[in-house]
Formats: C-alpha cells, structure tokens, sequence
C-alpha cells in the first residue's frame, strides 16, 4: 500500500507480522472473570456523522462468548439497508493485524479487519464488510481512517459489527460517553459520530474502473496507476460526504512524464451524487489541472466546498466519486501514487496547495506554492529513503513565508527518495503533506535505438530536464537549442532502456560549435562487464560515429564521457541516436 503522511502519521505498509498473542477473530472464548474495560483508549465513532444517530439493538443471538461486548451499529433511518456502503473507519490509530472473509461455521463475519492498538495490546475488530478493503496487513491507520465499507458479507443483514478484544478476552469500551458492557443484552442508542474522515486509496485494491481509454490502455499495480493520453478512470465505490461536514480536503500524488515532446495533464474531478444508487452524477467538481511535472511528482492539496461554482458539489450532495482525467500527446503518460479525501483537516487555511519534487541534470529542485499563507508560521520540506516511517524523516530546508518558493539540493549530496512538505499553523500545529516520489536524479525520455530510456547525470549540473523547452527531446533531428549546452570540462550521461536492448552496432552524435571528445561504453547485460565501444573526437557541426561489433549480444546500459577540448566554447550537443 502507498500512504498519505497527515498530522505526523503514516498510512503505510510498513511489513510487520501479525503478533504471538493475537488469534483469529474467530477464537476466543469470552470472559474469565468479570467484565474488564480498555479505559484511556480514546476511541472514536467506527462510523461517520451522517447528521441521523446510530444504534445498536440488542438480542443477537451470535453475540456470545468473544462477543459478548460487540456493537451491531446501524444508522437510525427506516431501511436496514441504508447503511450499505457508508464508510467504516478506524475508531483509534493502530496498525492492521488482520484482513479475510471468514465464512466457516466457526464463524460467519465476511470481509473483517482487526486493528491492533496501545500497550499493552489490544485490538478492535470490524466485520460485515464490503469486499472492497482498503486497508492490508501490517499497514498503519490513524483515527477516523475509512479500512472499508458497511455491507452484509458473512451472515447478516447490511451493518457494522464492532467490539474490543485482548488476546481472545473480549472487552468493552466507552463510545460516546456509552460503555459497550454486555451489549449483547444491553442497547445503546442516540450514539452520534464526529469523527473525522480520512479517505485514501493507493490504486492497489481493484476499485477503479476505467471510463474511457483512447490512447492505451490504463493499468493499476504495485500501489500505482499508469494513464496514457486521452483516458479517464473513476473509483467504484461511492465515498460519504456531506456539506455539514466540511470542509473537505482533496490530496492527489502524480508524475506527468513525457518521452517525447508533446503537452500532458492530468485533472482530479468529483463526480457528486445524491444518492448512493443514483447511475449518474448530480454535477462534476472540477479542480485545478496538473500539467507537465518535468517527469517528476506532484502533490496537490485541494479545498473542497459545496455550492455552486464549477469546482463546488451541490450542497445536497451525499455521496461523490473521484475521478482522474488525463490529456495529452503520444508519448506522454500520468502515473498517479494517491488519491485522498480529508473531512475538517487540521491544514485550516492555505486554499490550493501544492508541493512539486523532480530532478534537473543532478539537482533535485522542489517547488511549492500556497494560495493563502497567512495562517502558517513555518514551511519546510522534508526528506526520507522510507515513505513510511516517520521516524526517518530529516528537514532538508525551510522556505521564506511567501505564496511560492523553491529549493535546490545537490542530488549527490542530499540524496532522499521522497519528499513531503510540512506546513506549521499559527496555534503550532502541523500537518505534512506528503510522499511525492520516488525522486531519483534522472529523468526519461524516448531515445532513438534504446527507446524509454533513464538518463542520469554524474557530472553535469543545472542541465534542464530533457524534454522541456526550449531544449528538445532526442528524435533524431538536429535542433537550434540541442540536448545539452553548458560548460563543464567534461561529464558522463548514462542511458538505461526500460528494458535491455539486442543487435547495437552503433553510437552516433551531433555536436555544435566546439570538438568534443566522447568515449563510449556499454554495460554487458549478460554479466554487467563494462565494454568500451569507441573513443573519437568530432568535428563540430556535424555527426560523429561510432560502429564496433563488440557491442554485448544485449546492452544494459550506456555510458558516455563527453569532454569539451575548447575550455573557451560550451559543450554543445545537439543530438544522440543509437542503430
């Protein structure tokens, strides 16, 4: 699962195995003695404020031995079902200890989860559950965190089933003022919620669905969704909203990449609905479009409001879905890391905000800006080679109080992964924004003979990323600006193709006014020996060649030294192919 860092805490895989003392949800078999309570725990409302109370009614006959303490919440409406598909959400911060659909005769709770919480340990269980989780083993949640859906999976009619374990020892708790001891023959009733949402999906739980795909075809994986030019995916599972509740926060994580020249952008929508069942949308939200990212990530932060305007929902609206739009030209893609919906964040002000981390010729560059400052006292960017422990995070610099600003750290010497922007509030409070990455000090384009391609820079500084203007992308056309036009005795580029690449014979180059040096070598895929290729000096303005047979059988990557032997003129390259 990829993860979204709010008010210090991570959403994140980080791995853990499920603990000795703990068993299936399944075992248990009641109290040994008298009734004991988790005190201090803080729990919220496993359910959100749908402006109508929950209850819970006694009698279950299921609500024996381990669940002797649990709650059935259903919300106070004149349909049963009425609860399907509202969130369910994470009464305390914990970490994820068990995720199945237990269907046996042992017992019938379908898709469950279990949240492990305090020391010494407990864990609060939630059953019933749509198939659609949120949430895996080992991940880490915060209060009010959505694990899943209420639905009916198991035996039972659509509701949340909710209670307190230790070991297999249940136990009760105080919700809202109302202890849960011996519900199972005592009812709670008028429980109101106001926990606060926080909403995250990482494309790696099969609820997007694609709209329209024209330019290829999208495809979700390994916490990420890849989106080429000209298509549109929306998430399945409608997510509970209300205007009462505001205000919202929409966080979105994405890399526009371009391999050759051309535009890309990508824009988040909100279809609103409202009715859960409804086929169409009252209205789409439109917010802020994201356009090229130098091949680097992006991270938007995002009010959302209900009203009228075009990146508002209707104030009736009680359910939306999101959706990525994404545009462009062949050759460009969106990958998108996030998508996230935070009711009544503790952000406050700032309007649109946004944290934008890429590399440029070896220098990592981070740009932020924030509509509306005035109610933070700090701006800093963070660094981590783990997205997911808050523990690793190091301040890498701070920003002056403007609206935008920027900050530049060598790539060799600052050399973090990811990135997450940290916003301090006048009452001292902080929220970190966060992960964009992985940032590496390379960009990509489409190299002609290798194809998608990384390119890294050991040498060079300060050179643009390959693909923006005014310097054009390699296609094997000789342009005014060239590739490269800068002034370091020398500097090594290496070009590694996404995959290895048969059959190279040649290495060709064309350089501006000054005679270069270059030296080239291939890495040999089969046993990662360095091979040089050739080492010529060129005339100016024109190409130069390279053809050895002894390219390997297959080419990992290339590495070329390029030497200025004029320290009076630039080096200059205007072109590179491979045949």
């Amino acid at each position: 699962m990829r993860s979204l860092l709010v008010l210090a805490a991570l959403l994140g895989a980080l791995g853990t195995s499920w603990p000795s003392l703990a068993q299936s949800p399944c075992d248990g078999q009641g109290q040994s003695g008298p009734a004991t309570e988790i005190s201090g725990a803080g729990f919220e409302m496993p359910v959100p404020n749908t402006g109508q109370v929950w209850n819970h009614a006694q009698g279950s006959p299921a609500h024996v031995l381990r669940d002797t303490h649990a709650l059935d919440l259903n919300e106070n409406a004149t349909s049963w079902d009425f609860d399907n598909g509202l969130p369910v959400l994470a009464a305390a911060a914990g970490t994820v200890r068990y995720v199945a659909n237990d269907t046996s005769s042992r017992c019938t709770y379908g898709w469950n989860v279990m949240i492990e919480h305090g020391s010494p340990i407990y864990y609060t269980h939630y059953a019933h559950l749509a198939p659609e989780i949120l949430v895996a083993n080992g991940q880490k949640v915060v209060q009010g965190q959505v694990i899943g859906y209420v639905s009916n999976t198991g035996t039972s009619a659509s509701h949340l089933h909710w209670s307190v374990r230790q070991g297999t020892t249940a136990k009760y708790a105080s919700v809202n003022g109302q202890s849960t001891a011996n519900a199972n023959t005592n009812s709670l009733s008028s429980l109101t919620s106001d926990t606060r949402m926080v909403w995250f999906d990482d494309f790696n739980t099969g609820t997007w669905d694609v709209v329209s795909a024209t330019g290829g075809t999208p495809t979700f994986g390994g916490g990420y969704a890849n989106l080429p030019a000209d298509s549109i995916v929306r998430h399945r599972k409608p997510i509970f909203v209300r205007s009462a509740n505001a205000p919202y926060r929409l966080v979105v994580a994405l890399r526009a990449e371009k391999l050759k020249p051309g535009f890309v952008l990508a824009q988040p929508r909100l279809e609103c609905y409202r009715n859960r069942s409804d086929a169409t949308p009252s209205f789409t939200a439109l917010f802020p479009v994201e356009y090229d990212t130098s091949n680097g990530w992006a991270i938007q932060s995002i009010p959302v409001t209900f009203g009228t305007g075009t990146s508002q929902c209707p104030t009736d609206t009680r359910f939306v879905k999101p959706v990525l739009y994404v545009d462009g030209d062949v050759g460009t893609r969106v990958q998108a890391d996030f998508f996230a919906l935070l009711e009544r964040p503790d952000v406050g002000e700032g309007g649109n905000i946004r944290l934008h981390s890429f590399s440029w010729g070896g220098i990592r560059r981070h740009l932020w800006s924030i509509q509306d400052r005035t109610q933070f006292t700090n701006i800093e960017l963070y660094g981590s080679n783990q997205r997911d422990n808050p523990s690793t995070l190091v301040r890498v610099c701070s920003f002056a109080l403007g609206t935008t600003g920027f900050c530049n750290t060598d790539a060799v010497a600052v050399n973090y992964s990811f990135y997450f922007l940290k916003l301090t509030r006048l009452d001292g409070r902080a929220t970190a924004y966060g992960p964009v990455g992985p940032v590496d000090p390379s960009s990509r384009a489409d190299i002609p003979g290798l194809g998608p391609s990384r390119i890294t820079t050991l040498d060079f500084r300060n050179i643009p990323t390959w693909t923006n203007y005014p310097y054009q992308a390699f296609d094997g056309v000789i342009n005014t600006y060239g590739i490269i036009n800068y002034a370091p005795n020398g500097g090594i580029i290496t070009f590694t193709p996404d995959s290895p690449k048969a059959g190279l014979r040649t290495f060709e180059a064309y350089y501006g006014g000054n005679t270069t040096r270059s030296m080239v070598y291939a890495v040999d895929d089969a046993n990662g020996n360095l091979v040089l290729i050739g080492d010529a000096t060129n005339t100016s303005l024109g190409w130069t060649t390279i053809t050895n047979p002894a390219w390997p059988a297959r080419t990992r990557e290339v590495l070329i030294y390029f030497q200025r032997t004029n320290p009076d003129y630039f080096l200059h390259i205007d072109e590179i192919r491979f045949r």
